[in-house]
């Protein structure tokens, strides 16, 4: 109920509800929390209230999340903690399989397309995996409520010396453009048109391919952009497990994307993510 009442300003929650028979769940969680690295846990230590396992918020209006990360506010609205949901039933998946759905892919065969995802190190494709990337995307959001990275004055069209890591990818409009394109091809998925959306999977990759953004869903905003990038920085280079999806299309194979920390392709957000585990290790 004191969790409920925190957040009753969120108009969803009220289908969401404690998870049950939840304990193996628990126990994987404290595993996944244990093998994060060192700084990781030393840059959010000070600021996570706590992680609860939930049922519902994946049917919720939010039907794509995972998780989700809600920041405390104190008496002056500064950051005062971060509090996180992740939803047990759609995380209680093997690593790949539920990377196809974090991606938004068809890892079966579907109108002759199927992506194949790789989360995990073998031996390693397993629901703690899971838990991890999860979250370290929510984390990602904590490190921003507490830096205030992504603020909410951010304009698109207006680069400031303050806006650093936002500006990165969303004020260059040679970069800004990929967002919009791949937005819109989020945006169809999400609103149930499929067939337009995994017909246009060949072009998808290939302009993702050509960004400095880690994923489709780091397209969609700032803040996203940055938990994104978060969670694959943490993940690829870090902990050196891989990120990579494979498209195919009728058996050939027509896009692969990996891991872009680890490729060259988003060598100004390595270089960002480098400085800020830099100034945490000193």
């Amino acid at each position: 109920p004191s969790l409920r009442d925190g957040l009753s300003d969120h108009h969803f929650i009220s289908q969401v509800v404690p998870a049950k028979n939840a304990k193996y769940v628990i126990q994987d969680v404290q595993r996944a929390i244990g093998d994060l690295p060192q700084e990781v846990r030393d840059l959010v230590k000070d600021r996570l209230v706590g992680i609860y396992l939930v049922e519902g918020l994946a049917q919720s209006e939010n039907s794509d999340s995972l998780g989700m990360a809600f920041a405390v506010q104190g008496f002056w609205r500064q950051h005062v903690g971060t509090v996180i949901l992740i939803d047990r039933n759609d995380t209680d998946k093997r690593a790949n399989e539920a990377m196809a759905g974090m991606e938004y892919v068809p890892s079966r065969n579907y109108r002759g397309m199927a992506v194949a995802p790789r989360l995990a190190r073998r031996g390693e494709n397993d629901r703690v995996t899971t838990l991890r990337y999860v979250l370290l995307h929510e984390l990602g959001h904590l490190v921003d409520f507490e830096r205030d990275i992504v603020s909410g004055w951010f304009s698109h069209d207006e680069a400031r010396a303050d806006c650093a890591f936002a500006c990165l990818s969303w004020v260059n409009p040679e970069r800004h453009r990929f967002s919009r394109y791949l937005n819109s091809a989020l945006s169809q998925v999400q609103s149930g048109n499929h067939d337009d959306y995994v017909r246009s999977l060949p072009d998808t990759f290939r302009r993702l391919e050509k960004s400095n953004f880690p994923s489709l869903y780091a397209t969609t905003m700032p803040a996203e952009d940055f938990a994104e990038s978060f969670a694959m920085y943490v993940h690829t280079v870090l902990m050196q497990r891989p990120w990579e999806l494979t498209l195919r299309q009728n058996g050939t194979i027509v896009g692969n994307l990996g891991s872009c920390f680890t490729d060259g392709r988003c060598r100004d957000k390595r270089d960002y993510f480098d400085r800020l585990f830099a100034e945490v290790r000193r």
